[in-house]
């Protein structure tokens, strides 16, 4: 049984609520005008205990900072007198100017920052409530952990390695006052311990990003050059949520254990190999300096254009492996081999395609598309394109009722419309014809991708 990588990530958004007060020992507004009590008290929202100090923020309706007060432990409440009026009430625990970014008289939507591309130095708890004050009130505020927690233990690296790092993308910078992420797509990086015969990292804390996927890379130097192994995860990680994520690598690489808090929902198991390892290989992902997320490539920068295609295999988890023919979440499985009974090698086509473009504009547009939450798209090879020319000489009108029952464009062939291959430096038609001709610079194609996929189940 081989040994394998197992770690856990856990996200628990924060907890925002519409406090009702209760009409019993409320007092009525004076009709003197004079300011309202207000007594605060911070709960957690699980079993999790609460980092004191809590910082406690009162926003007005227009989102001013109207208090700003410290909640040194658990023996001690808020008490405040404001004028009548509705008011939002943040509360942040494991929170400091020492180890965040803080602004001095922030507003509802500023935002608090991490030092990027490192993860959180704390566990941050976060909570919300809005209140229209108008009698005495008595609220509690519930809060919870904002942050992933992620542990990592590695075995068998080889015995040459000088260093390990994990790198966990997108991940945000920041939080806003309000409880929403900054989602500037940050990879987050942190360097692994050598304790004996294992690499290890963690517990660590990573503020999370609504990106529809998670790129786990693991980083390995050696005397020959840095290897990077990247995997992507197709789904979205959903709050409060463990997640035991296991692999391995061909030189004996693996993590492995099971990390649990108490507290948290239980944890999915989702099985995964790292991606073929390559010497100073660059894993694809967004950048250190944020930025990236889904658009790979960038920008329009001509720089990016000539990019190599990518035919890595990104892995996606299924209940039934999909066939040739079938269509996956919409997508057109054009070509499949069954590997095992629980793995699937794959081509799929995308759902979009590109119309009157530049074949030098080509790979600038491909490298940006993230169909299924997925980087690494491309355009057909020559073989791939005559092959899936004469595929489709009998069954091109078949097919494209087909894409359109899935929300899909057709694929044109009826008016000599040419479609971009070979890194878009030729062109292929869908008419019958296998001839493959050179892109002119002047002359606009049509373009549609191509993705290799590994499809496994659970």
């Amino acid at each position: 049984m081989n040994k394998f990588i197992t770690f856990c990530c856990m996200i628990a958004l924060s907890a925002c609520s519409n406090y009702l007060a209760e009409d019993e020992e409320l007092k009525p507004v004076k009709p003197d005008g004079k300011e309202i009590p207000m007594s605060l008290q911070v709960r957690s929202s699980s079993e999790d205990a609460i980092n004191y100090p809590i910082q406690t923020y009162i926003f007005d309706r227009s989102g001013k900072e109207v208090r700003h007060n410290e909640i040194p432990s658990s023996q001690q409440s808020l008490e405040v007198t404001l004028p009548a009026g509705e008011y939002v009430l943040a509360t942040l625990a494991g929170v400091s100017t020492k180890e965040y970014q803080i602004p001095e008289k922030p507003n509802l939507t500023s935002t608090i920052l991490t030092e990027g591309g490192k993860p959180c130095p704390t566990a941050i708890q976060y909570g919300r409530n809005t209140v229209n004050l108008q009698k005495e009130e008595n609220i509690d505020i519930r809060i919870a952990y904002i942050v992933s927690c992620l542990d990592f233990k590695i075995l068998e690296v080889p015995e040459d390695a000088t260093s390990v790092e994990i790198g966990v993308s997108p991940t945000s910078r920041g939080f806003k006052m309000d409880g929403s992420f900054t989602n500037d797509n940050y990879i987050c990086r942190t360097s692994c311990k050598h304790v004996g015969k294992e690499w290890t990292a963690g517990p660590i804390y990573v503020l999370p990003s609504s990106n529809g996927k998670t790129t786990l890379t693991l980083y390995v130097n050696r005397p020959a050059g840095k290897e990077s192994l990247s995997y992507t995860y197709s789904s979205a990680l959903k709050p409060a949520q463990p997640y035991c994520f296991s692999g391995k690598y061909k030189d004996g690489i693996s993590l492995k254990g099971s990390f649990q808090v108490d507290g948290w929902q239980p944890g999915i198991d989702v099985n995964f190999d790292f991606t073929e390892p390559g010497k100073n290989m660059q894993p694809d992902e967004p950048s250190e300096n944020g930025g990236g997320g889904n658009e790979p490539g960038g920008n329009d920068d001509p720089g990016n254009d000539n990019q190599p295609a990518d035919h890595s295999s990104s892995v996606i988890y299924c209940n039934t492996l999909p066939q040739a023919g079938d269509f996956y979440q919409d997508f057109y499985v054009w070509k499949a081999e069954n590997v095992s009974s629980t793995e699937t090698r794959a081509l799929i086509l995308s759902k979009n395609q590109w119309f009157d473009i530049l074949a030098v504009k080509g790979p600038g547009l491909i490298n940006k598309y993230d169909g299924l939450g997925l980087s690494g798209w491309r355009v057909f090879t020559r073989d791939e394109a005559k092959e899936f020319n004469a595929d489709l000489t009998q069954t091109i009108t078949t097919l494209n009722e087909q894409l359109q029952q899935h929300n899909q464009e057709i694929l044109f062939h009826e008016d000599k419309e040419r479609y971009l291959c070979d890194d878009c430096k030729a062109t292929f038609s869908v008419n019958g014809s296998n001839r493959i001709t050179a892109a002119g610079s002047k002359q606009t194609y049509y373009m549609r991708g191509l993705k290799n996929v590994t499809f496994k189940t659970y």
